[in-house]
């Protein structure tokens, strides 16, 4: 079975690279409607099928500021508190594609004594999330 190498995909915000990555990922979560009563017999009970569904993204890297989007642009981001086209693509082809809506929810930057400066941030999807192959 091949395999796939995660160094080739990049997040990008309105068609340009968030800069100096380490990681990226991607968190698909399904809300159930709760159904349990007295009669569940101490069961967890509910309806399939139902309730919402929402996905995140969480990212980190080093802090660059000749990147394009850097820790600056991200925090100018979540101060306007605007939406925004993002993508997490490879420029192979034949590879799968996250694209959609959302907003940036959260944006932290690390100072560690004698290391590399870091930041991480997380996306909440507004929307539909796709899934699809790239040609």
């Amino acid at each position: 079975m091949a395999k796939i190498n995660a160094t080739d995909y990049l997040l990008y915000i309105d068609g340009n690279s968030v800069g100096s990555l380490q990681s990226i990922s991607i968190s698909i979560n399904n809300e159930i409607i709760d159904t349990t009563t007295k009669d569940s017999s101490g069961f967890e009970e509910h309806i399939a099928g139902g309730g919402l569904r929402g996905a995140e993204i969480s990212f980190n890297g080093l802090e660059d500021p000749t990147n394009t989007v850097d820790v600056e642009a991200l925090y100018t981001e979540i101060s306007a508190r605007t939406g925004f086209a993002f993508r997490i693509s490879t420029t192979d082809t034949a590879k799968y594609q996250w694209t959609g809506n959302g907003t940036l929810t959260s944006l932290e930057q690390e100072f560690p004594t004698e290391d590399a400066v870091t930041y991480s941030g997380t996306i909440k999807v507004n929307g539909t999330l796709t899934r699809e192959l790239t040609t």
